[in-house]
């Protein structure tokens, strides 16, 4: 069994990450995801924050946030 954690959060931070989650969704039902130059992006910002995965910004940035035991 997967020991669930739970992360404290602002308000203002959970409406800016939904919101950003909204924006992504609206963007890839518009077809963004076959745009020309899309994979360029993402490997331009992966660039930028020195990493070669999503995954390992997300895991980076969870460390802002504070868990309950």
């Amino acid at each position: 069994m997967i020991k669930m954690k739970y992360y404290i959060i602002s308000e203002e931070r959970l409406k800016e990450l939904l919101e950003e989650e909204a924006r992504y969704i609206a963007l890839e039902n518009g077809g963004v995801d076959n745009w020309e130059w899309y994979g360029t992006s993402i490997q331009d910002y992966l660039s930028l924050c020195e990493t070669n995965a999503i995954y390992e910004i997300v895991n980076e940035r969870m460390n802002e946030f504070e868990t309950l035991d």
